[in-house]
C-alpha cells in the first residue's frame, strides 16, 4: 500500500495575508451591517451575513483541507503480520486507488476507483482540458479538483479518466512523480 498527502502549498506569508484579509473583510462587513441597520433594511442584513459565512466556508475549504491518496500497489509480503498475529491482507483489491478529503479530525472518501475502472492518466502538460472536452458530460470538461495544485491552478493538476456507474468520469488531482508512475503502470497493465 502506498499513501501520500497533498497539503496546501502556501507558507507563513500567505497565512498572515489571509488572516489580515479576513479581519479587514469582517471590519467592512460590520460597517456595512451598521449602515444597513441605520437604513432600516433588516432583511439585507441576513443576506450580508450569509455572504460572509459563505466566504469563510470557501476560504476554509481551500486552505485547511488536505487530501490523502492511497494506492493498494502491492500485496503484503509473506510473514507480515497484523496486530493479531495473522498474515496481513489488503483491505481493497490490488490496484485500487482511493482519494480522501481530510478537514481537521474529520475525513471522507471522495473517490474509490478499482484498477479495472481506470482508463487514462493525463499529465498537466498534455492540455488535459482540451483532450477530454469532446464529451457531452460537463464533469469531463471541468473535473473536480481533489488536491492543492501548484499556484492554485487546475491546469497544473493531473486528470484521471475512469468508469463509474456505466459512465466515463474524470477527476483532477496532484500526485507525486512516484504515484503518477505507479498509476500509469496499473493503467497500462489493465489496458494491455
Amino acid at each position: 500500500m502506498y499513501q501520500e498527502s497533498n497539503t496546501s502549498n502556501s507558507g507563513k506569508k500567505a497565512d498572515i495575508l489571509l488572516f489580515i484579509g479576513l479581519v479587514v473583510m469582517l471590519l467592512i462587513a460590520r460597517i456595512a451591517l451598521n449602515i444597513i441597520q441605520a437604513l432600516g433594511l433588516g432583511a439585507l442584513q441576513l443576506v450580508v451575513f450569509i455572504a460572509l459565512v459563505a466566504v469563510c466556508f470557501i476560504v476554509f475549504k481551500k486552505r485547511f483541507c488536505t487530501y490523502r491518496y492511497t494506492l493498494f500497489s502491492k500485496e503484503p509480503e509473506e510473514g507480515e503480520l497484523d496486530e493479531y498475529g495473522n498474515q496481513q491482507k489488503l483491505a481493497m483489491p490490488l490496484g485500487t486507488f482511493i482519494i480522501e478529503q481530510l478537514s481537521g479530525s474529520r475525513g471522507g472518501i471522495v473517490a474509490n476507483i478499482g484498477p479495472g475502472d481506470m482508463l487514462q492518466l493525463i499529465p498537466p502538460s498534455a492540455g488535459a482540458i482540451g483532450i477530454i472536452g469532446s464529451g457531452n458530460d460537463s464533469s469531463l470538461k471541468k473535473p473536480p479538483l481533489y488536491g492543492n495544485a501548484k499556484n492554485g491552478k487546475r491546469e497544473n493538476a493531473h486528470i484521471l479518466l475512469y468508469r463509474a456507474d456505466g459512465k466515463t468520469k474524470a477527476l483532477a488531482f496532484c500526485p507525486s512523480k512516484e504515484l503518477e508512475g505507479m498509476l500509469s503502470e496499473i493503467i497500462a497493465a489493465v489496458n494491455a
